[in-house]
């Protein structure tokens, strides 16, 4: 966790802005709000888990800095009204981060197309439309900053979670278009792609040894993320620093886009069975298994 920045006589870096966390209920959202906050920004957390929403506040306003307030708005990011309720609530937008996403384990050869989908609309979709009206909001404003969550399984090949990556390499091709697209109205687009992060929704991979120590040994960093490694680099790219920055894709992986992805075989087989998972490795046909 950030200490809370600036001594007596000067203003914290981002005060008086409002930034607004999609999935910023748990996680890396979570995460990210605590930064913005610590920094003097206030802040409006989105989620569809209203409990969770409930959680995350009581944590953010114990440790709100004076002159900040915290907000939370129950909402569905891959639903265009709900989204755009959400940016309609916050008065002066002026950061917005969309955290909100999530993948399937499945060769592709298992893979239906609705299981395909869904890992589309949870997180490139939700990109879609929270650029589309955080970017409304903050062009009034006369400028901005947004900065979406991607992976680094959008930048390196990862066998088995290939509706992911795809997702994922859209979200950072998609963050390079609006950062071209919409320069003129002065807001900023860029992306970060984590590594494996230890976080509730990840404790399937980080908990097991032999899955958490295959990810390590293909970060030459030698060890997994944590929350704070990837919301320092969001809130970076949410300030005045990164003024000059945009259009980026950043990774925070402790370097494994400079290797390869771990293998996931061993968990796929457990989920599918040997027989389904060979069969789809060698290009037979297989039974089609609905989204797990």
């Amino acid at each position: 966790m950030p200490e809370a920045n600036p001594g007596p006589g000067h203003a914290p870096v981002l005060g008086g802005r409002t930034a607004l966390v999609f999935g910023g209920g748990s996680g890396i959202g979570l995460g990210v709000a605590r930064w913005l906050l610590a920094d003097g920004a206030s802040v409006v957390i989105a989620s569809r888990d209203e409990q969770r929403l409930d959680n995350a506040v009581g944590v953010l306003r114990s440790a709100a800095p004076p002159g900040t307030t915290v907000g939370r708005v129950v909402c569905d990011a891959t639903e265009e009204a709900s989204v755009a309720a959400t940016v309609d609530a916050v008065a002066e937008l002026d950061i917005c981060v969309s955290a909100v996403g999530g993948g399937t384990l499945v060769p592709l050869l298992l893979c239906t197309a609705e299981a395909f989908m869904a890992d589309l609309t949870a997180n490139l979709l939700s990109t879609f439309l929270t650029i589309k009206y955080s970017a409304i909001a903050m062009a009034a404003r006369g400028g901005g900053t947004y900065v979406a969550i991607s992976s680094d399984a959008g930048a390196i090949s990862f066998p088995y979670v290939g509706p992911y990556c795809a997702a994922k390499a859209g979200v950072d091709a998609l963050v390079r278009v609006a950062a071209d697209e919409l320069a003129s109205t002065k807001v900023r687009f860029n992306s970060v792609r984590p590594g494996l992060v230890r976080t509730e929704r990840n404790a399937h991979l980080t908990e097991d040894e032999q899955t958490r120590q295959r990810f390590v040994d293909e970060k030459p960093l030698n060890r997994l993320g944590s929350v704070d490694d990837v919301a320092a680099a969001v809130r970076y790219l949410a300030g005045p620093e990164s003024s000059w920055v945009t259009g980026v894709s950043f990774p925070v992986d402790g370097g494994n886009e400079l290797r390869r992805a771990p293998s996931l075989e061993a968990a796929a087989r457990r989920r599918y069975g040997d027989d389904a998972v060979a069969a789809a490795r060698s290009g037979q046909p297989a039974e089609l298994l609905s989204r797990p």
